[in-house]
């Protein structure tokens, strides 16, 4: 008596149930790479913006006259607050030198991110009386 094997092209129920167990898994990874991607841009952009207003804000401070600078405020506001979430500029000048010909500006925009993190950016820079040509 001879058997013989019939067989059937084709998968078995295990074969694509696996095949899409291992394809799900690898979708939902490439998917939260794009979402983990477009928060990561989201921040680096919001970054670049609060680079900008405080070198914008730091040039017009540079082209005041030195007793402007003195009589300076403490707060600021820029054109590229509005793409920021609660954006706010400070001012400081101070004397860390204990000469009344130099002082120090330091500009700081603080906002919170898309991530609902509080966010920092700070340029300081020095300005003299005599400006930075003379010596």
């Amino acid at each position: 008596m001879k058997i013989i094997f019939l067989e059937k092209k084709g998968f078995t129920l295990i074969e694509v149930l696996s095949a899409t167990l291992i394809l799900t898994v690898a979708l939902l990874g490439v998917a939260s790479s794009f979402s983990r991607g477009s928060v990561f841009i989201s921040e680096i952009r919001e970054r670049y913006v609060a680079t900008q207003a405080a070198q914008e804000e730091i040039e017009l401070i540079r082209d005041m006259s030195f007793n402007n600078i003195l009589a300076l405020g403490s707060s600021f506001t820029a054109a590229g607050f509005s793409s920021l979430n609660t954006p706010t500029g400070t001012v400081i000048v101070d004397d860390p030198y204990s000469d009344s010909n130099i002082r120090r500006v330091t500009v700081t925009v603080d906002w919170i991110s898309s991530r609902g993190r509080n966010l920092s950016r700070n340029l300081v820079t020095l300005v003299t009386r005599e400006g930075i040509n003379r010596q």
